[in-house]
């Protein structure tokens, strides 16, 4: 057995193991492949910028930055579920007539574009504050 610090890995194991087994259950591919896309992106270039022109108020590693990213994300995704299940009931209620058939089909990909939007927005508030959140008054700014 080999064992190794956390640290050596790097961000990379923790972002795929959360991709592998903390997605939603609800979010179609194209919406999986959208967080996946966002997660990704988000790790590499944030943390590094914030370690050479920034000042922290509180010293953490690349690790504990994309894991409070990746938590934080999660609550989001699980918000989006709450609303997406909320959607479902309302149509659940709805009588499934022929001229409200066009409608619903409707209503359901207005919903998806909504969702997609939610996915986007929710990565962009997880970087802004759990990466942005550490850092001293001057340093927001940038």
């Amino acid at each position: 057995m080999i064992y190794m610090e956390p640290m050596d890995l790097g961000w990379e194991p923790l972002v795929q193991s959360w991709l592998e087994t903390k997605l939603p259950h609800f979010l179609t591919s194209e919406q999986k492949h959208l967080v996946k896309a966002c997660v990704a992106a988000a790790p590499p270039p944030c943390p590094d910028f914030i370690q050479k022109r920034c000042r922290p108020v509180v010293q953490s590693s690349q690790m504990h930055l994309t894991s409070a990213l990746l938590k934080l994300y999660q609550c989001l995704l699980a918000e989006i579920s709450s609303v997406d299940s909320a959607v479902e009931r309302e149509e659940a209620c709805v009588e499934t007539l022929e001229e409200q058939e066009e409608s619903f089909q409707a209503s359901k990909q207005k919903q998806q574009e909504e969702t997609s939007s939610m996915i986007v927005a929710g990565a962009f508030f997880s970087v802004v504050w759990s990466l942005g959140g550490l850092l001293d008054a001057s340093s927001k700014q940038r």
